[in-house]
């Protein structure tokens, strides 16, 4: 059992690997987008998937901008691949936060659905690099 587990460790980490550099192509492919048209290409595709009131879409709106604009320099920054994961990651998690206190449960469970479709998208299109 503790061999198997070990193994599986280990091709999770050899899978990282391979897969971080394509992964970091892919966020400099995102940082060539401004800010502001991340942020409206969000808060466009939440409003229409999660049926957002008016107070919702503005909330929703300005908190994709927020972190639309703190996401800016780690896409262009210098940073290696797994440093600039832990940072995507740190600023995903704080934006989580911020939408599931807008969003009802039904709305947030949508846009976990959302965003967990898109990571593996993502994921599949780095790893066919």
């Amino acid at each position: 059992m503790k061999r198997t587990n070990t193994v599986r460790m280990l091709l999770v980490a050899a899978g990282l690997l391979l897969a971080a550099p394509a992964w970091c192509q892919e966020l400099e492919q995102i940082a060539k987008v401004p800010p502001h048209e991340r942020a409206e290409i969000q808060t466009k595709f939440m409003a229409e998937k999660m049926e957002l009131t008016a107070e919702e879409r503005t909330k929703v709106e300005a908190i994709n901008q927020k972190y639309a604009d703190q996401m800016q320099p780690v896409l262009e920054g210098q940073l290696g691949p797994f440093e600039r994961m832990r940072e995507v990651k740190k600023l995903e998690e704080a934006k989580d936060g911020e939408l599931k206190a807008v969003l009802t449960p039904s709305q947030y469970q949508t846009y976990e659905a959302s965003k967990d479709e898109m990571k593996q998208r993502l994921e599949q299109r780095a790893l066919n690099k």
